[in-house]
């Protein structure tokens, strides 16, 4: 492991008595993500969308994916062996042309603050090409049918969009 010492010298702010301080600060460990390397897959025949949760779902601590679905490519950023295994994994996967690779999950979520068909456009622009959105204004919910990746991102959206409005007392 690494151990080292950093001095830190902070001056107080310009007043009648100048002074220093110090202070120390040992820092334990080594951080081990600064060695993770990033690769871009473009995919000819699965969407970039439907392969996402299933190599998230393999990254190690380090690890990170991100998709572009316009350009259909993966982005993914790992440590070495892992990272070329899964873009080997990738390949493979895009040269079988898996037909419904796609795992489809249905959530149904309920509003308290705001309308469902005010706030569906704003969720029907982050989904995946094979998601869905619908709108019950007499349930107050909206039923989204996509990948857990893009529902979860769905409800985080939801939850800083659906909040009471402001009162003021006059």
């Amino acid at each position: 492991m690494l151990y080292s010492i950093i001095y830190l010298s902070l001056i107080l702010a310009p007043t009648s008595n100048m002074g220093q301080m110090k202070m120390n600060l040992e820092v334990k460990g080594e951080d081990y993500s600064i060695y993770a390397k990033t690769k871009i897959v473009e995919l000819k025949n699965l969407r970039a969308s439907e392969i996402e949760p299933f190599i998230r779902a393999r990254l190690s601590q380090y690890g990170a994916v991100q998709i572009n679905d316009a350009l259909n490519m993966l982005i993914i950023t790992d440590r070495e062996p892992k990272l070329t295994d899964l873009v080997n994994l990738v390949k493979e996967l895009d040269k079988r042309k898996i037909k419904n690779f796609l795992r489809l999950e249905t959530a149904v979520l309920p509003l308290k603050n705001v309308s469902p068909s005010s706030v569906v456009d704003v969720i029907k622009e982050r989904l995946s090409p094979d998601g869905f959105v619908q709108a019950n204004n007499d349930l107050n919910m909206i039923i989204i049918t996509d990948v857990a990746t893009k529902i979860e991102e769905a409800k985080r959206i939801l939850s800083l969009i659906d909040i009471p409005p402001k009162q003021v007392m006059v």
